[in-house]
């Protein structure tokens, strides 16, 4: 039963438009959120094939988010998310990826390849808490948050203003 559920999900991401459109770590915490609160929610125990079917839940939403920012027929699309977690200790140090990467979620999509490029892109590390304050707030280890953003605009755009500054190709 809990299978079928998550087997049948839809996604139906709301309209959105706009010149510029940002997506602010919705990628990044996505999977965190659905995978606690849908698996609490459903009240199933976490098997083999209850697992399996929250992650392909999971990409199926992940894939809906890049698609309404597809569709949403900007000018200029501003993704930033976390591609990865880096969780030490003082013996304990362990790297966690996405479930998708945003370069795999963006291949994903032919709608997006279709009518985006690539503009540029960062990455950068995000300390979110000093030393010991994470352990204290979330009784978890201390994380780095590696974290990508990407600028993409509309194939065939010669000029296009991104936050208040004039672009030309």
């Amino acid at each position: 039963m809990v299978i079928d559920v998550l087997g049948e999900l839809q996604v139906s991401p709301p309209e959105i438009t706009g010149n510029i459109v940002i997506s602010l770590n919705i990628l990044g915490q996505l999977g965190i959120y659905w995978m606690n609160r849908a698996a609490k929610m459903l009240g199933a125990e976490i098997t083999d094939q209850v697992e399996s079917a929250l992650h392909s839940s999971l990409e199926r939403l992940e894939r809906g988010h890049i698609e309404m920012l597809s569709a949403s027929e900007a000018n200029v699309i501003v993704i930033i998310t976390d591609e990865r977690y880096h969780f030490y200790g003082e013996e304990i140090f362990s790297i966690e990826a996405l479930t998708s990467s945003l370069d795999a979620l963006v291949a994903s999509s032919p709608a997006f390849g279709e009518k985006y490029r690539r503009y540029s892109k960062k990455t950068w590390a995000w300390h979110v808490l000093p030393w010991g304050h994470e352990v204290r707030k979330w009784g978890e280890l201390p994380s780095i948050h590696e974290v990508t953003g990407e600028v993409f605009v509309r194939q065939g755009l010669q000029s296009f203003n991104l936050l208040g500054s004039q672009v030309r190709e």
